[in-house]
């Protein structure tokens, strides 16, 4: 896996590890707070649409 996607709505926190290839098809929903984080290098990317829509 290389991405780490956490996101919360509320009091609820969930997380999902992402391949590259699962990015792709990825849907942002805007009622909730995202932050996708590159396991490799520790990277937290801020832009999270902008990243997924330059890596399709």
């Amino acid at each position: 896996m290389d991405y780490l996607l956490t996101w919360s709505e509320g009091e609820e926190v969930g997380y999902k590890l992402l391949s590259r290839y699962q990015l792709k098809g990825l849907k942002i929903e805007s009622d909730k707070k995202y932050s996708l984080t590159e396991l490799k290098t520790g990277r937290e990317i801020s832009d999270i649409k902008g990243f997924i829509e330059e890596n399709k």
